[in-house]
Formats: structure tokens, sequence, C-alpha cells
């Protein structure tokens, strides 16, 4: 039975694959290591922390691929462009189009529907909600300034609101500001966190319960109805106090009847 052994690097084969290896081909330096793998030398590279350069880069592009892949990327379906640039696979192909910017237009079966202003706010207004205009941003995508019944005017991707995002005080992720959130405390809550102290919805908020018990939370956990802790704790010992004094009433009338011998009575409550 034979058993494989590692065969040690010498130094002159380390010199030789720290001068030859970023310039040379898989086949080249085979070749040169004759008597190794190519998992050997690679692996050794990579521990060496030897990099290929120019066109033997794992990632490179000739500047004919690019212009290739700049013409065909849009308006050319996956099997053509693998065919066009045979050395790269398709994530490849990808990641490059994303790094120089271009990107595959969605085709439509149907012809795409035109939004008039007429037509978006009639959208706008049907779904209860005031229109302002509408805008494009920095990325060409269009934006609808739109006001809700509170007052609260947002400005949100149109995509989104076709779709059914809610905005303004409806939106359940839309930052709340401080005056929201104090209006909201004055029903029964006092809250005692500054205007300039708060930052958003997780901002630790100290509050003073109907009660009279200080405590923090944020507007988040309140909006959700979470309220005073110490509150909650002595509802439930308050119920549990009664539940104890209803037991304890029962019990001492059974004592009583027990004392005066009515057995009967006694033991047929008590198998129930």
């Amino acid at each position: 039975m034979s058993i494989n052994k590692t065969i040690e690097w010498t130094e002159e084969e380390i010199e030789l694959l720290r001068e030859k290896y970023s310039t040379s081909t898989k086949q080249e330096l085979l070749k040169l290591f004759s008597h190794r793998s190519w998992k050997s030398i690679s692996s050794k590279a990579e521990r060496m922390k030897l990099k290929k350069i120019g066109k033997l880069k794992r990632n490179y592009w000739s500047d004919e691929e690019i212009k290739i892949l700049r013409e065909n990327y849009s308006n050319k379906p996956k099997e053509e462009l693998l065919k066009l640039i045979p050395d790269k696979n398709w994530r490849q192909i990808q990641d490059k189009a994303s790094e120089i910017g271009v990107r595959k237009y969605k085709e439509y079966s149907e012809p795409r529907q035109e939004w008039s202003e007429e037509k978006i706010s009639k959208l706008v207004s049907d779904r209860g909600y005031i229109y302002h205009g509408t805008y494009f941003d920095e990325f060409n995508k269009r934006k609808i300034i739109v006001e809700c019944l509170n007052g609260i005017v947002d400005h949100v991707y149109f995509n989104n609101f076709k779709k059914g995002a809610n905005v303004g005080s409806l939106c359940p992720t839309r930052k709340k500001e401080f005056e929201e959130v104090l209006e909201f405390f004055k029903k029964n809550y006092i809250l005692l966190t500054k205007k300039d102290e708060y930052v958003n919805s997780k901002t630790r908020l100290k509050a003073i319960c109907p009660n009279g018990h200080e405590y923090e939370t944020n507007a988040t956990n309140f909006y959700h109805g979470n309220r005073c802790r110490k509150c909650h704790f002595q509802k439930l010992a308050e119920i549990h106090m009664l539940d104890f004094d209803f037991i304890k009433q029962e019990f001492e009338e059974f004592v009583v009847r027990f004392k005066n011998g009515d057995f009967d009575d006694f033991f047929e409550e008590v198998a129930v």
C-alpha cells in the first residue's frame, strides 16, 4: 500500500514561484513545476499572497470585451451574451455590467401605461390623499408629493404608492415628529423628554403615567400599546390578591360548616 507524502517546497522552488506566478499561465506553471499539481501550486501562491497581474487576473476584462458588453448587454438575451463573451460566466457578466453602469431593459408584452398628471391626481384622491405634484429624483425615479387627512405631507416613490404603500400618518415606518409624539402622550400621560432630546421613534422617552409612576419607553412601543410596567404588575398583584381572598373566604365557610356537622353537604361540594 502506497502512502502519498507531502513534498516540501525547496527555497529554489519558492523563489521561482515568486518570480513567475504573477506573469505565467496555468499551463506554463505546470511545466515549471512538473512534479506538482495545480492545487499545490495555487495553494502555495495563495499562502505567499501572490497575485496575477494584467490579463492573467481572474476578473480581467479586455477593452474589446467591455465594448461588446456595453453595446449588447441591454438588448441581448443571456445565451447570446455568453457566446459573445465566451471567457466569462454569467455572474461575471452581470457584475461587470453593474460596475460600468449598463442595465437590462424589461420587455413588456403589453404597452406600458402612461401616467399623466391627471391620472396620478385621480389615483391619489381615490385613495383618500391630497395631491401636490410630482418630480424625478437623482436616480430618475418618479416621486409624488401627497398629503394625508391629518395634514402630513410626504414624498413617496410613485411605484410604491401604486402598489398600495401608505403615506403620512398612515405609514407605520414613517419617522414621527416630536409634536406628534407629544400629542399622542397628552391623552393620559405626561411626557418629560424635551424636543431637543428626541431623535426618532426609538429614542428613550421619560414619561409619567396616570398613576404617577415615572418610567421609560419609546414612541414605537407606546404606539403598540405598551404602557407603565409598574401599573401592569400592580394589576396582576390585585388580581392574584382577589383570588386569594376568594379562596380564603370559601375555605373559612367550609370550616364553619364542618364544625357544625354539615358533613354530607360538605363532601358533596368537595366532590364536585
